[in-house]
């Protein structure tokens, strides 16, 4: 031991020294974390802004500032010399569709930001992140989440005068003489890559500004592979007629038909003459207005506590275009002129003869809300809606999609339509007062204990829905309401309109869950921004319509407790909603001219 105390007694005093300095480091890191219980961690940025050192409710302050500032300032592009801009909200005479195109889960960001250092998992990480924000920044994105269908198609009209879709090679006519016409290259915008700078943009906290380049759209079906190919196109204009047959009705396809519906699809890479899936889709809508037949589920009410039947289980048939076409196509050069149209049956989900399995005697919950001050349009579609969803079944461990039970949301469902302001021009749109539906469908899921799976809230505070915080927005395809039947058994939905009220009644069998809810928390009011004007040539010049009033962004917060009666126990949720301020919009008219270059001209490719 002597011999072992006087080989590292030279080097004892090191070893204190760097024992302290641990030490003391130790200590200093530790009161530098306690310095920072409820604080961000310094240098915690999101692109050029410091979060470092606020609170969670300061940092939700200048997140939220950040976010209506982008909102307000649009999105600007250039393209082709042009400079345009694009609001990122989209206003209607409807609260229902009035939205943001982009939506900033700040709720979610707040708590990224302040997690950083404090994972409960990771102690090493923790480690490098505490000595990391001592010295140097962490960058970190907002939460953001885009409608990408709905963003393209919002700018997609706005650019056509830019774009040229590409034409592929294809057949014309002299009379019953065909000849090749060739093929066009056209220009195109890449939206891939817009969306991409666009969610890199805001995710950043930028205010949003994309140099568009239109890239080539090159065309499939070019005039050498099938240049050659006039004898065979002949042969298939001989076959005429065709006919397709199904039951007592007969469809045929004349030498004028052909002409249209002839053309050349890339199959495997090769250019193959078929009857066009796009050009002959008209013919197959037709057939299929005579075929199809929806399957149609048994639906049930409650009368005086029975469950009695109002609609009777129907077998469905639906035509399979896809399928009649290919077999058309078979037949296009030989053989009999004549096919069978490919029918597939469509059994119900639920059919009458399950009325006396089905175990529903009992209330589970209810969900209500008013749509007094309503259009007569708006309350149409909520009647509609509501007619649509009366007597719906729920199958135990389904998980209910509200827009998919709804079904199609257009004129042939029975809707109407509402105007939508899209770049200074009012745009007629389908889904007016279906939020109204799926409001009151929320709160009567949250009434009966079930877990909500998808839901969120409007963009703004709207009368129709108080108190806010208990609404829920859809707009197919999303967003959507969705939550799951976990009771023992089926859930059956009674739906109504009693006034100007809309009722969902929950009925089930119970099975001992227990149900609060607190009162929402409405909090960090904020008043709305200066009025918008939009400008617009369906207006005389300088005359004003309003279209949209003010409303106070907000933040508000509820509790929502269910205890079961089994191993699940107790669990709590917080439903959060973030409302923007909302400007007054006005339509204002003005002479807009076509600043845009002319669009692209049409360059034949050379043989």
């Amino acid at each position: 031991m002597k011999h072992l105390f006087r080989k590292y007694r030279k080097h004892i005093w090191t070893y204190i020294a760097i024992a302290s300095i641990a030490f003391l480091f130790s200590l200093q890191l530790l009161k530098y974390r306690v310095a920072q219980t409820d604080l961000i961690y310094p240098n915690v940025y999101i692109g050029d802004i410091n979060f470092g050192s606020m609170t969670k409710e300061e940092a939700k302050q200048v997140l939220d500032k950040k976010i209506q500032s982008i909102l307000d300032t649009g999105l600007a592009v250039s393209i082709k010399g042009n400079d345009l801009k694009f609001s990122l909200s989209e206003y209607a005479a409807d609260p229902d569709l009035s939205r943001e195109l982009i939506k900033a889960e700040s709720t979610e960001t707040i708590d990224r930001l302040f997690s950083v250092g404090r994972s409960q998992f990771n102690i090493a990480e923790n480690l490098k992140d505490t000595i990391q924000s001592m010295t140097s920044k962490k960058q970190l994105t907002a939460n953001v989440e885009f409608s990408e269908k709905n963003i393209v198609s919002y700018l997609k009209h706005n650019f056509e005068k830019f774009e040229m879709p590409a034409q592929n090679s294809t057949i014309s006519w002299d009379g019953d003489t065909p000849s090749i016409k060739n093929e066009v290259v056209g220009l195109k915008v890449d939206y891939i890559d817009l969306l991409g700078k666009l969610k890199a943009q805001i995710q950043t906290l930028q205010n949003p500004y994309v140099q568009i380049s239109l890239v080539p759209d090159n065309p499939e079906i070019r005039s050498f592979e099938v240049k050659d190919r006039l004898s065979e196109i002949q042969q298939a204009l001989n076959r005429a007629p065709l006919s397709i047959k199904y039951d007592t009705h007969e469809w045929k396809l004349s030498k004028e038909d052909l002409k249209k519906y002839l053309d050349f699809e890339k199959q495997d890479g090769v250019a193959v003459l078929t009857i066009s899936e796009q050009k002959s889709a008209p013919f197959f809508t037709t057939i299929g207005k005579d075929i199809n037949i929806p399957a149609q589920n048994a639906k049930f009410e409650i009368k005086d506590g029975r469950v009695l039947e109002f609609q009777t289980s129907q077998l469905g048939s639906s035509l399979d275009a896809e399928e009649t076409r290919k077999a058309l196509n078979n037949i296009l050069f030989d053989g009999y002129p004549t096919i069978n149209a490919i029918v597939s049956n469509a059994t119900p989900e639920i059919t009458t003869d399950q009325v006396n399995q089905l175990g529903i005697s009992e209330l589970l919950g209810t969900g209500t809300s008013n749509f007094v001050g309503s259009p007569p349009n708006r309350i149409h579609n909520i009647k509609t809606g509501t007619q649509k969803l009366n007597g719906v079944l729920i199958k135990p461990g389904e998980e209910f999609s509200l827009i998919k039970a709804i079904g199609e949301i257009d004129g042939e469902a029975g809707f109407k339509q509402e105007l939508v302001i899209k770049q200074g021009r009012t745009v007629p749109e389908y889904g007016g007062g279906l939020c109204q539906i799926g409001t009151t469908v929320f709160r009567g899921a949250l009434a009966s204990g079930l877990p909500i799976t998808e839901r969120r809230n409007h963009s703004y505070r709207v009368a129709y829905y108080e108190p806010a915080g208990t609404d829920a927005t859809i707009y197919n395809p999303s967003p959507d309401l969705k939550f799951k039947n976990d009771t023992p058994g089926y859930i059956l939905l009674q739906a109504k309109v009693e006034g100007n009220e809309v009722i969902f009644e929950f009925w089930g069998k119970k099975d001992g869950r227990q149900v609060t809810q607190t009162k929402p928390v409405i909090y960090n009011i904020v008043s709305p921004p200066e009025p918008r004007y939009i400008p617009t040539t369906e207006l005389p010049p300088g005359q004003k319509k309003k279209i949209e009033t003010a409303h106070n962004g907000a933040d508000a917060y509820f509790k929502y407790t269910v205890k079961y009666n089994d191993e699940r126990g107790e669990i709590t949720k917080t439903f959060t909603s973030h409302y923007v301020p909302w400007a007054e919009a006005w339509l204002i008219g003005a002479n807009l001219t076509a600043d845009a270059a002319s669009p692209p001209q049409p360059t034949a490719t050379q043989q």
